[in-house]
Parts: C-alpha cells; sequence; structure tokens
C-alpha cells in the first residue's frame, strides 16, 4: 500500500458489517503483509502509536497477536530487530493510551515479549542490553506490566540468558506483595533454570500461596511449568505434588480437583522419565486418585467422561499407559498390602482406581482368592468393584487359569436377578473365559442356548455388545457350523429392538461381517455359501448406507466414521452402485483438504485433555492443541483413500497423468509433514498412505511410484529429529517393513532409502537410551526393582528387525559407522552398569550384526560372554530372589531378541570353534529353564544360529540336530508366540542341506522327518488360513524343498495324513488341513512369480 492513509481505510473497511466489504479488505490487508511484511508491521504500530486512529487501536493490536499466533513466520532476522527497536521506543507510550483497555494492554505485553525474544534469538550478537531496558521501564509503567512482559519473553524464549537473572531474583524480592504477578513470574523462571538455592530458597513461599489460593489461575500456571519438563522440577516435584494433593483432597469444589488430576498428568507425559522412578510421588498420586474414586457412583457410565470421577479414571488410566510397568506394579502392591492388612477405608476406591490400568506384566494370580472372596460381599460398592476388577484381570492367563473354577459360579450369575452394574462385568467376565476356539464339542449349544437367554433380559448397548460379539465367535466356531440364516436371525430381532441404537448396530454389522468371512472360508457347498454370504452383506451393508447418508447431524461423528469403515470391508463381498464410493471419495478428500485446526492458548490457559491433544515443542508463548476427533477423521479418510484406490476406476482417476487432485493432495501431505504442528499419528499415516500408493503404482506407472518413493524416503529422513510416541513409531516401522515386501523393491537401488530408515532407527534409539542417565542418577527414594528392566525392550523389537534387514543390504557399511559414532560410547559405558543390563547387551548385539564375517563378535567375545557369568544365586532351599532372577530373565530375554537377526546376519566361517562355543552356550541356557521363564526368543535365536551356520558345521550336524529335534526341546512356546514361521524355515534349510541324513534316518527308524513334522502340531496359529506375513516367505522356502526333495514331499503328505485321521486330537485334523492349504498357495505364489519372470 502506498501509504498511511490506504492502509488506514483498509483497516476501516475490514471493520465493517458488510462480510463481502469485509472479507476484500482483509485480503488486501493479508496481501500487504505477505508482499511487504515490514512495512506492514511498521504502518500497524504507526496506527496503533497514533491518536487520531484510537477507533482502530483495539484491531490493530488484535492483528498483531493473530501475526505472533499463525503467521509469526514473516520475522526474519532483520524484520525482527527492526520491529525490535520501533517497538520498544514506543512500548511505554503504548501502555498509558486511553483509548484500549487493560486486555489490549496485556496484548501489547505479550506481542513486545515476543519480538523481544524473537529478535534476540534470530540476532545473537546483537548489543541491545534487555535487562537495561526493562530497568528503565519500571520507571515508566506500572510493574503488572513489567511482570506480564518478563513472563512472557521467558516462555518465548529458551533460557533466561536475556536477562540478568540477578535483575530477575531482585524484582521478584521487591514485588512480593503483588502475589499473582510473582507466582507467575516465579515460575516461568525455574522452568528455564538448573536449581539455584536463591530460587529454592523461594519455593517453601510459593508453595504457601498455591496453598491459600482458590484463584484456579495459580494451578494454570503450575501446570503450565510441569509441561516444560524443567530441570529444576526434580528437585521440587515431591513438595509441589503434596500441595496438589492436599488441595484436590481438601475441596469440594470440582474445577479445583480436575485442574489439579492434570497436574499430576502433566508431570507424568512430560517428565515420565522423572518420576517413573519415585517411590513417593506414585504414593502421592495413587493415594489421591485412590479417595477421588471412593466416590465413584457405580451407575456411571464409563464413557461419560462429564462426571469427576470419570475424569479421574480417563486420567489414571492414561498414566499406566505412560509409566505402565512401575505405577502399575505399585498400584497393585498397595492393594496387597490392603489385603493383607484387612484394610477396609479407600478399599473400594482402590480396587475402582487399579481397574483402570493399562497393561499390567507382573502375574497377579496372588490376588485370585481375595477378589472372589469379595465378589458376594454384603456391601454393594465392594462387590461392585470386585467384579469390575475381576473383568480387567481376567484377561491375563494366570488370573484366569486360577479362576476355570469359578466359571459356573459366574455363569449363574448371568441372569435378570444381578444388578445392571453388576451384570456387565459379569458378561464381560464370561466372555474372556469362553475361548471359542478350544470349547469341547458338547458345549458350543449349551453357551450359545446360555447367551440366547441373556438377550432376554441384557438391555444395556456395552454388555449388549459383548454378547453379540462372543455369541457370534461361538457360532463361528461350532463344528456344527450354524447357517448364516440362523445367525442373521438373531440380528434381525436386535435390530427391530434395538435399530436405533448405534453402537449396538455398529457391533452387529461388524459381528456379521465377520462371521460372512468365517463361513466363506469354510468351504462346505460354497456355491450356497457364497450366495448367503452376499444376501447377508448386502444387508450389512445396506444398514451403514441407511446411516451415512441419512440425517448426519443426528449421528455421533464417532459412530459414523465406525460406519464408513464397516462400509470399507464390505465392499469386498457387495456390488456398489457408485453412489455411495463416490461419497465416500468426495468427503475423504474434503476432509484432507480442510487445514487442521491447531487452537492457540495463552500459555495459563485451561485445556480439556480429554478433548484435545497438545502439540508439543512449539516455540513462543501460545500452547496448540488440535480436536482428537479432528485427527481421528483424518486418519480415516487417509485410509477410506486407500482403500477406495483398490478399485481400478478410483485408481485411474486419482492417478491418471498430470492428474490435479493427486498434486493436490501430495502437496497438502508435505505441507504437512514439514509443518510446525507436528502430530506423529497424521504424520505416521501419511507416510503409511505415500508407501501404498507406491506398491499400487510401481506396475503400472514406473515413473510417478519413483516420484513418491522419493518423497517418502526424503521425508523419513527429515522425521528422524522428531519425537514420536512409541505405537506411531511402531507403525511408521511397520510401514517401511510391509515396503520391502513389494516384489522388486532393492533398497540399495532407493537413493538414501538406508540412510534414512537406519537414521530414523538409530535416532529414537539414541532417545530411549536418554532415559538411562536419570535413574542412575535418581538417589534414594525411588523405585529399584526389576520392573523397570521390561520398560525400553519392546522399543528394541520391530525396529531392530527392520534394522537387520537395512543392514544386510549395507555395502557402505553406514548403519556400522552410524552406531559407531552415536551409540557405541553410550553402549559401553553402560555395559559396566549391573542396573541396566537389559538395555546396553541388547544394543551391543545389534552392533555385532553389522559385520557379517563376525569379526565385531569375536572382538567383543569377552563383554558378550560376561553377560552370562553372573546368574542369580540361590538360597539354601534352592530358590532364587525373585527381584535378581527376573532382572536376569529380562536381560537374557532382550539379548536373545536381537542375537537371533544377528545370527541370521553373520557367519562363523573364520572363526568355527567360537561359533561352536555360542551354541553350545545356547542349548546350556536352554536347558536351564528355571532360569529362562519363557525361552521363545532363545529357540529363536539357535534356529537362527542353525539356519546361518549348518554348513560350517556338517560334522557335528548330527549332535546338533539331536539337540533341536529331541522330545525334550519343546516348541510350544515358540510357536504359541507367533514364531513357529522360523521352525518351518528351519525345517526347510534341513530337507535342502541334508536330505541324505533325513532319508537315512527314515530307513534306519529313528525318522527326523517324523520329529521334525511334528513341531508344526504345536502352531495354533495354523487354526487359521489367514496368517502373519512372515508366514508367506517361510511357506514358499518350505514348498521348494518339498519340490526339489521328492521323498520329503512324500514324508510331509504321510505326516498330514496321519493328522487328518487323529480322532482324538481336536486340533491336528485343521492344522494338517491349513497346512496343506497355506503350502499350496505357497507352490502358487511361485509359480506365478516364474511365470512373470519368464515374461
Amino acid at each position: 500500500m502506498s501509504n498511511l492513509l490506504e492502509f488506514s481505510e483498509c483497516i476501516s473497511l475490514s471493520l465493517d458489517q458488510d462480510n463481502e466489504v469485509r472479507h476484500e479488505a482483509e485480503t488486501k490487508s493479508n496481501a500487504f503483509l505477505n508482499e511487504q511484511p515490514a512495512a506492514f508491521l511498521e504502518s500497524i504500530l504507526q496506527i496503533i502509536s497514533d491518536n487520531a486512529y484510537s477507533n482502530y487501536h483495539a484491531k490493530c493490536i488484535a492483528a498483531l497477536l493473530s501475526i505472533m499466533k499463525h503467521h509469526n513466520e514473516v520475522f526474519t532476522p532483520e524484520i525482527s530487530l527492526g520491529f525490535y527497536q520501533m517497538f520498544s521506543s514506543a512500548f511505554p507510550q503504548l501502555l498509558h493510551l486511553s483509548s484500549i483497555g487493560d486486555l489490549e494492554k496485556n496484548w501489547l505485553c505479550c506481542i513486545f515479549a515476543f519480538i523481544m525474544s524473537v529478535s534476540r534469538q534470530q540476532n545473537p550478537d546483537n548489543n541491545q542490553n534487555y535487562t537495561e531496558y526493562m530497568m528503565n521501564l519500571e520507571k515508566q509503567v506500572p510493574s503488572k506490566f513489567i511482570f506480564t512482559v518478563l513472563s512472557e519473553t521467558l516462555e518465548c524464549s529458551p533460557d533466561v540468558t536475556i536477562f540478568d537473572i540477578n535483575y530477575l531474583y531482585q524484582f521478584l524480592q521487591q514485588h512480593t506483595n503483588e502475589t499473582f504477578d510473582a507466582f507467575s513470574l516465579y515460575f516461568s523462571i525455574i522452568g528455564k533454570i538448573e536449581p539455584i538455592q536463591e530460587f529454592l530458597d523461594i519455593f517453601p513461599s510459593i508453595l504457601e500461596v498455591l496453598t491459600q489460593s482458590t484463584d484456579l489461575n495459580y494451578m494454570n500456571v503450575v501446570n503450565n511449568f510441569c509441561e516444560k519438563n524443567s530441570p529444576f522440577l526434580p528437585s521440587v516435584f515431591p513438595d509441589l505434588s503434596k500441595i496438589i494433593s492436599n488441595k484436590i483432597i481438601n475441596t469440594e469444589d470440582e474445577q479445583t480437583i480436575i485442574h489439579g488430576i492434570f497436574i499430576f498428568y502433566s508431570i507424568v507425559h512430560y517428565s515420565s522419565q522423572l518420576v517413573r522412578f519415585s517411590a513417593e510421588f506414585l504414593d502421592i498420586v495413587i493415594d489421591t486418585f485412590m479417595i477421588i474414586l471412593n466416590h465413584y457412583d457405580p451407575e456411571t457410565d464409563d464413557n461419560d467422561s462429564s462426571t469427576l470421577q470419570s475424569l479421574c479414571l480417563d486420567i489414571a488410566y492414561q498414566i499406566s499407559g505412560i509409566i505402565d510397568i512401575e505405577y502399575t506394579s505399585y498400584l497393585f502392591q498397595k492393594l496387597r498390602n490392603f489385603f493383607a492388612n484387612n484394610t477396609e477405608e479407600y478399599l473400594y476406591g482402590l480396587m475402582i482406581l487399579c481397574s483402570s490400568y493399562h497393561i499390567y506384566y507382573e502375574k497377579h494370580d496372588d490376588l485370585h482368592d481375595a477378589l472372589i472372596n469379595l465378589l458376594a460381599s454384603d456391601d454393594f460398592n465392594i462387590k461392585y468393584a470386585a467384579h469390575r476388577l475381576c473383568s480387567k484381570l481376567i484377561h491375563s492367563a494366570d488370573f484366569s487359569s486360577k479362576s476355570d473354577d469359578c466359571f459356573d459360579f459366574f455363569l449363574s450369575e448371568l441372569s435378570p436377578e444381578t444388578h445392571p452394574a453388576i451384570l456387565k462385568y459379569v458378561i464381560i467376565i464370561c466372555c474372556a473365559m469362553i475361548n471359542a476356539d478350544k470349547l469341547e464339542e458338547e458345549q458350543y449349544p449349551v453357551l450359545q442356548q446360555i447367551f440366547l437367554n441373556a438377550f432376554q433380559f441384557v438391555n444395556d448397548e456395552e454388555s449388549l455388545c459383548y454378547l453379540i460379539d462372543r455369541f457370534t465367535k461361538i457360532a463361528k466356531s461350532n463344528p456344527q457350523k450354524p447357517s448364516i440364516e440362523d445367525i442373521f436371525g438373531l440380528y434381525n430381532q436386535l435390530l427391530e429392538a434395538y435399530g436405533d441404537n448405534d453402537k449396538i448396530k455398529i457391533q452387529i454389522i461388524r459381528s456379521g461381517t465377520i462371521f460372512i468371512n468365517k463361513s466363506k472360508n469354510v468351504g462346505n457347498d460354497e456355491e450356497e455359501i457364497e450366495e448367503d454370504a452376499k444376501t447377508a452383506a448386502n444387508l450389512l451393508y445396506n444398514l451403514c448406507i441407511e446411516k451415512i447418508t441419512g440425517e448426519n447431524s443426528q449421528i455421533d461423528p464417532q459412530n459414523v466414521r465406525e460406519y464408513m469403515k464397516l462400509i470399507n470391508v464390505l465392499l469386498i463381498y457387495v456390488e456398489d452402485t457408485g453412489e455411495t464410493t463416490e461419497l465416500m471419495w468426495n468427503q475423504s478428500f474434503e476432509t484432507i483438504f480442510t487445514p487442521l485446526d491447531f487452537k492457540a492458548f495463552m500459555r495459563n490457559e485451561y485445556i480439556d485433555l480429554s478433548a484435545y491433544i497438545l502439540i508439543d515443542n512449539v516455540p513462543g508463548n501460545f500452547r496448540y492443541a488440535i480436536e482428537s476427533s479432528i485427527i481421528g477423521n483424518y486418519v480415516d479418510s487417509l485410509a477410506t483413500i486407500q482403500n477406495l484406490c483398490n478399485n481400478q476406476k478410483y485408481f485411474d482417476r486419482f492417478f491418471e497423468n498430470d492428474s490435479e487432485l493427486l498434486n493436490r493432495f501430495l502437496q497438502t501431505i508435505l505441507d504437512l509433514l514439514a509443518s510446525k504442528f507436528f502430530v506423529s499419528k497424521i504424520a505416521t499415516n501419511c507416510l503409511q498412505t505415500l508407501a501404498f500408493f507406491y506398491k499400487r503404482l510401481y506396475k503400472q506407472n514406473a515413473e510417478l511410484s519413483k516420484q513418491i518413493l522419493t518423497i517418502f524416503v526424503e521425508n523419513i529422513m527429515k522425521l528422524s529429529s522428531r519425537s514420536f510416541q512409541y505405537i506411531h513409531f511402531g507403525t511408521l516401522i511397520s510401514c517401511i517393513d510391509n515396503l520391502l515386501l513389494t516384489r522388486s523393491f532393492n533398497m540399495k537401488e532407493v537413493p538414501g532409502f538406508i540412510e534414512a530408515c537406519s537414521n530414523l532407527i538409530i535416532q529414537q534409539f539414541i532417545d530411549s537410551l536418554g532415559f538411562i542417565d536419570d535413574y542412575l542418577n535418581r538417589g534414594a527414594g525411588f523405585i529399584d526393582e526389576g520392573s523397570v528392566y521390561t520398560e525400553k525392550s519392546a522399543l528394541f523389537e520391530d525396529p531392530s528387525e527392520l534394522l537387520f534387514k537395512i543392514i544386510r543390504s549395507d555395502t557402505n557399511n553406514y548403519v556400522r559407522n552410524l552406531i559407531e559414532t552415536n551409540l557405541l560410547p553410550k553402549i559401553l559405558e553402560l555395559i559396566q552398569n549391573e542396573q541396566m543390563m537389559e538395555l546396553s547387551p541388547a544394543m551391543l548385539v545389534i552392533y555385532l550384526g553389522t559385520a557379517p564375517d563376525a569379526s565385531l563378535f569375536i572382538q567383543y567375545h569377552d563383554v558378550f560372554y560376561s553377560f552370562f557369568q553372573h546368574p542369580p544365586e540361590r538360597n539354601e532351599e534352592g530358590e532364587f530372589n525373585p527381584s535378581e532372577k527376573y532382572k536376569y530373565d529380562v536381560m537374557l530375554t532382550s539379548i536373545f531378541k536381537v542375537l537371533f537377526h544377528t545370527l541370521r546376519s553373520i557367519k562363523f566361517t573364520n572363526y568355527p570353534e567360537q561359533g561352536y562355543e555360542l551354541f553350545n552356550m545356547m542349548v546350556e541356557c536352554y536347558n536351564n529353564t528355571d532360569i529362562m521363564e519363557d525361552p521363545v526368543s532363545l529357540y529363536c535365536s539357535i534356529g537362527a544360529w542353525c539356519l546361518s551356520n549348518f554348513e560350517i558345521y556338517q560334522n557335528n550336524f548330527e549332535a546338533v540336530v539331536d539337540v533341536i529335534l529331541s522330545k525334550e526341546f519343546s516348541p510350544v512356546a515358540v510357536i504359541e508366540a507367533d514364531n513357529g514361521w522360523i521352525y518351518i524355515l528351519l525345517i526347510a534349510n534341513w530337507i535342502m542341506k541334508f536330505y541324505d541324513i533325513f532319508e537315512e534316518s527314515y530307513q534306519e527308524g529313528y525318522d527326523y522327518y517324523a520329529y521334525a513334522f511334528s513341531f508344526l502340531e504345536y502352531d495354533k496359529l495354523l487354526l487359521n488360513q489367514s496368517l502373519p506375513i512372515v508366514y508367506n516367505a517361510a511357506f514358499e522356502s518350505f514348498a521348494l524343498a518339498l519340490i526339489h526333495k521328492r521323498n520329503a514331499h512324500t514324508r510331509f503328505i504321510e505326516f498330514l495324513d496321519e493328522m487328518k485321521a487323529d480322532t482324538y486330537d481336536r486340533y491336528g485334523p485343521t492344522i494338517a488341513r491349513n497346512l496343506e492349504y497355506n503350502l499350496t498357495a505357497a507352490i502358487k505364489r511361485l509359480q506365478k512369480r516364474a511365470s512373470e519372470q519368464k515374461q
């Protein structure tokens, strides 16, 4: 704009009542900002400073605030410094304007603080003395504005060095009578500093202020501090937690209690590595929640977060998911103590709290008898809580097995006389105790009738959904195979009774879809089943269509999403007219192209974390959050687009040459991945979508697929510095892993792929090791039990498997060098600390796998074997110390989980003695079953050794195979842990390499074939035809072995025939049929691949 008058006219028009006039003015103003940001800022400051434009002052201040919130990228180093110099000169005058109120003046303080901080960060060498400026400003404006500027500047800054720390301390001391302002500034300061004695000395008086306050803003300030993971926090969080707990316990004001609960959540969420080891903190949190929940109303709907107790349960559940092992161990130990001491006060609240745990690793069968006794308590609340907790614990194998004798008791409670609040937990318990795949044949009709009867008196939606789900699973597993018509007869009755309830309708459709799929796989009278399935699928499909094409405003958005997901599944079975898929297609892109609404909150403003997700690590003095439902809709829309792109019509439309839709979609994804507002769930699903596009395109459009793969790799590299929640990191790892399964994909031919993926994984490993120093330096008063040792083991499992695939293709030793530079020094440092033996050995074993010639294994031979030299000692009765045994067991498990991958990568050709030494050591560990309770990972490592090194040890083959195939070497635990594919690979390997020895054993009567094949009987996954993807490759190797060695194929057919004829093993015939099915499918895949290669 050419002059100030023209700009002021634009501001005037932006206040017009006419929407079109206002929109045009705002468009011009935005163009001015984007094209000439320095001139825009200077003009707007001139208008605010000039009384002639007093009518526009408030509008201009709001505009500056909006720029600070949403467009702060306009501040380059030059612009920020220049604007600071202008603003600082005018600032005292602006705070004395009569045209604006205190709110606008407070905004001006926030804006000035932001500009001061940004100019300092972007121009670190400038000679501005900000402390001197503030001291001069004190003489010109009221102290309340000084407080705001100091606090907000610190909030925007990475540290406190913008001001002299002594000045800040003196200012606080001089203004202690300005209670809230001093309180807020104090927490802004300690949020950015290491513990300093002067500020520690002030803390007790600050706590006293917090104790006496009733204003919720004080709680908001504390919550903001707790979100920073400040280095000051470890010195004060126990005392701070006590005060928060006392405020919660000693008030009846629900908002105070809610704010206090969220403070505990913030401490855990942002400082989990600190608090997870503090027994004092866990005790405070658990006692506080227990007291709140002692008033829990059994009639409360758990899904209703509007009540204080339900919110408390939800936050407790989230906390247990963050510091799961330590929190839950401590929680259940408190319950054990209550039972042991017959403590009745707060027992109800404690049991309710225990029922909200997220994941529980320890055994809890010792709680069984005490809980069972409470199921018949005269105190209704205690009886309710006992049922509720049993319904959670029943899902663990050890507790469930002890409850088998109580099954009839629970079935007897499945009656109309049982109170509805308890009845729903009785249903959950009964459903959990019924394993539909393991019932005796005569049990199916009995249980089906019991459940049918229950439908007559159960009427709450959650219980009905459980009944529908379990009834369907029993029916589909019934050897008598009820017809689709029979099952859908019940569904129709339920729909007539509860057709207006979306959750029940969704459960009926979901269960019906599962039953259709099961029926189609049975193989009896396939044409008739196919017709029935199609009819049923159309019925379910139309139920969904009626909902999403009707009055959507009357349906919960979450339920609309569920209907859309079910339509995606049902499209496999039905012929869509096109209207529905077109609607889904358009709605999905509309969602993707709608900018995500990140809301800006003042730093002390309350945020409802049950509805919003906070965005971490966004600089500035605002906090940003996004509604959880928006993220859910976005992810569902990505899934719908993927699903519809399996339809050739939509595939062609989306990927046509120069597709505007595709280009806009890709740009939207790129913008999201590059945004400062990083949401790991959205990022991982965007990358997953790119990987899907590549897999769909690589055959039909090589050039476009290459472009998409390039985008994928570039963004993987960029995201290596981002912080992921573990569940989303796991999704990303699975996404990359599935990409590798694309036929003809060769990571060595994809520029940057190895570097990007290995950087991503190694960086996450480095981040995971960050909590170790905290642990080692935590000191007295912190939990030091075996439970801590499983904390990060899961992090290594899936990523390490992918990392080894990368290592096997890494001809330039990139991964090896990356580990040596970034990880190895820390690993070796931690190896010397017995407390951390679970983590560092596993990381070292990954590193050893980067040398295929086993040279690194030999180099670190003594270090590796040192892990096994100090097993736990036994007492006089021959028993281990439980804690020491647990630590040793977990350490061995973590080692062998990654050793399995290492041994698939290295060969001991140059070091045969050391290789055989390793084999013998592993066998010795395996035979020590009282040391390793769960030898799954060890068995896998032995199997990997065999696969890689049998050629080196042919002379020792019989000794090795006698161990592997002996009846004492049970594979049951291995195969039940979904690792049966390893054994299938072993058999294929042995048959190909040692066919003559197998044949000789067959002729002489000790039959290695019989031993080898019999292990497959234990693989309960083979009760299903659909198997994890790793089984496909294993069956293909097995098929190749049987094709090349015809006698072995004959022996295997004989084995299958015997299994099919075994009338005493109710699983055997099914497993035999599915072995045959999967083997045939593998042969077809091999034949198809061979045919494609010839073409």
